[in-house]
């Protein structure tokens, strides 16, 4: 939903105030929103209804060009995790750590606890400028006039 409403600011910006650097700032600035808000909804989730659980470590896929991910088992009980943790290469096959999960399943389990200031602070900065840069291309837009055509002084042509 934030996307969609920033891409529809984008063709605003654009319309009024067609400078690059105004464009470049936009695009910087709603990408960072973007990025903390779902990282910021990662954290809230976990924070919210989030619980510390011992696990195993069952099996290790290593991406091209990315992290490792891990798939996971509860120790209690052995049922899987429902999302593999992420950038668990200091691991080995069978280790057994605690994770803080999501019981649902909506977000990736972590191995600490999620730091909310950093998302806030970082959110906050992204918004300031993307308003900043959003009201710099309305002023600049609205500055710019259309040129007027020169108007003749002899007054309206009378027909015969």
């Amino acid at each position: 939903m934030v996307a969609l409403c920033l891409l529809a600011l984008l063709t605003e910006v654009n319309h009024f105030g067609r400078a690059w650097y105004l464009t470049l700032l936009y695009a910087v600035s709603a990408t960072g929103l973007t990025l903390t808000c779902w990282n910021g909804h990662s954290n809230d989730v976990l924070e919210a209804r989030g619980r510390w659980t011992k696990v195993t470590v069952v099996q290790m896929t290593e991406r091209p060009r990315r992290d490792t991910v891990c798939e996971l088992r509860r120790t209690d009980d052995g049922t899987a995790v429902p999302q593999l943790l992420d950038d668990c290469a200091d691991l080995s096959r069978g280790a057994t750590l605690s994770v803080l999960e999501d019981p649902q399943g909506e977000v990736r389990p972590r191995r600490s606890a999620p730091c909310t200031v950093g998302t806030y602070l970082a959110a906050g900065v992204s918004g300031v400028v993307l308003v900043a840069g959003v009201t710099a291309a309305f002023r600049r837009g609205g500055r710019r006039r259309l040129p007027v055509p020169p108007t003749s002084l002899a007054g309206p042509r009378s027909h015969p």
